[in-house]
């Protein structure tokens, strides 16, 4: 939280990095993140969630800058939907959630 002060002169207190509706849900989300593991589909981190303070494993699958192609949207869901059909299984992760956010936004 916190904004900028008062004062004149100088420069603005709100810049794109830090405004609220310009960071990605990641960004807000997660905080002390760490690479884990890269592939060809993607890489992983642990990240600290701000809210709850628990670590998450946080697989980042990276698309065209282009945009979302149908193809790729397809398997991204289709990989979400069979880790939340999973439900908790002692050898898998647990799903938590998923989504797709401009790459702009992510850096």
């Amino acid at each position: 939280g916190g904004g900028g002060g008062g004062g004149g002169g100088g420069s603005s207190s709100w810049s794109v990095e830090r405004h609220p509706l310009t960071l990605s849900r990641y960004s807000r989300d997660f905080h002390r993140v760490v690479p884990v593991s890269s592939g060809g589909f993607g890489f992983v981190h642990r990240a600290t969630n701000r809210l709850d303070g628990r670590e998450y494993a946080v697989k980042v699958v990276p698309f065209d800058a282009r945009g979302y192609s149908d193809v790729e949207v397809r398997i991204a869901k289709r990989e979400a939907e069979c880790l939340a059909s999973l439900g908790g299984h002692r050898n898998c992760v647990r799903y938590y959630g998923s989504w797709l956010e401009p790459g702009w936004m992510t850096g």
